[in-house]
């Protein structure tokens, strides 16, 4: 039995050997789209995708879609006024997510005049078969700490983000 279990860990440790720790806000790709139509009552700014640039060494996951894990991550830009209507839509789709922890979406990233919002119901391809989340630990931690107290616009903001990227 030990044998066994001593397989197994050597399987999985094999499997994954990118750590998240290794992974930067300059791994990243992003893309801004502005003008976002909605039904909701409250109108968005725009809405910020993230994609990882280099693919995480999965093998489980790659033998099963026959191709590597490239994580992504999209958050809707509201005005900071608008933090009861965020924080209603992060309740709701936590509620009406058919994931279990830790893929559940539902993100809310506050900084100065904007929240980053993620209303994803699952985040499968936020993680590989180690069930290690590549996107939130990184991208919400950079939004977070952007300088923006004298930011007023997406465009403005999209020109630090791209600075910040590149620095």
């Amino acid at each position: 039995m030990n044998k066994f279990l001593l397989i197994i860990c050597t399987i999985l440790i094999l499997g994954c050997n990118q750590e998240p720790n290794k992974i930067t806000i300059k791994d990243w790709s992003y893309k801004i789209t502005y003008d976002i139509s909605t039904a909701d009552s409250i109108k968005p700014l725009g809405i910020i995708d993230f994609e990882l640039q280099k693919p995480i060494n999965d093998k489980l996951r790659k033998d099963i879609y026959e191709k590597p894990l490239l994580p992504s991550i999209s958050y809707t830009i509201y005005d900071a006024s608008n933090v009861e209507f965020c924080s209603e839509m992060i309740l709701n789709t936590k509620l009406y997510s058919s994931c279990s922890e830790p893929y559940v979406g539902g993100t809310m990233v506050i900084n100065k005049k904007f929240i980053f919002l993620n209303t994803s119901l699952c985040l499968l391809n936020c993680f590989g078969s180690d069930t290690i989340d590549y996107c939130r630990p990184t991208i919400d931690k950079f939004l977070s700490q952007l300088d923006l107290k004298h930011i007023t616009d997406v465009k403005t903001l999209n020109e630090i983000i791209k600075q910040k990227i590149e620095d």
